[in-house]
């Protein structure tokens, strides 16, 4: 309930990026939980224990997903379907990985790894925190046949760069 509301206040800004506010909504999470790390590796613990607590946590994994899809899609007419489930399922994977090493370690993670892996994420999807979708010297040019996958053309595309 809480993401909801945070991303519709970042639907009442037109100026948002909602790119980054899906990002910054994960970040809310991640905030909640370093808040308290003691209590979070407690938590963790337990979870990882209980069998149904650990479904419960896949499931609330599942409506994150869901939750930034569904904004993205909103706030993006015409966004290829694939490129919001994508996304949304990244920023959650990104979010868990770091908040794993939160949680896991002894050391508490600095809010600011997430936001560096955040920027990478953008990046790979050709965007840029202060809204702009492609910036000059970010363009590439390239040709590939035309059935070649799309995941191959993206494998070729990165090893070049």
């Amino acid at each position: 309930a809480q993401l909801r509301t945070f991303l519709a206040d970042a639907r009442r800004d037109p100026s948002d990026n909602p790119w980054y506010a899906a990002c910054a909504a994960s970040v809310e999470v991640f905030r909640h939980f370093a808040a308290e790390p003691d209590l979070a590796r407690r938590r963790y613990a337990v979870v990882r224990q209980v069998p149904a607590l650990r479904e419960r946590e896949i499931v609330t994994v599942f409506q994150y997903e869901r939750l930034f899809d569904e904004y993205l899609r909103a706030e993006l007419p015409g966004l290829d379907p694939i490129d919001a489930v994508a996304f949304a399922a990244a920023v959650t994977a990104v979010h868990n990985h770091v908040l794993r090493r939160l949680l896991r370690g002894t050391e508490d993670v600095p809010e600011q790894v997430l936001w560096d892996a955040y920027d990478a994420l953008l990046h790979r999807f050709g965007v840029h925190p202060d809204g702009e979708d492609a910036r000059a010297d970010d363009v590439v040019v390239a040709t590939f046949p035309r059935r070649m996958p799309t995941a191959e053309v993206a494998r070729r595309l990165r090893d070049a760069l």
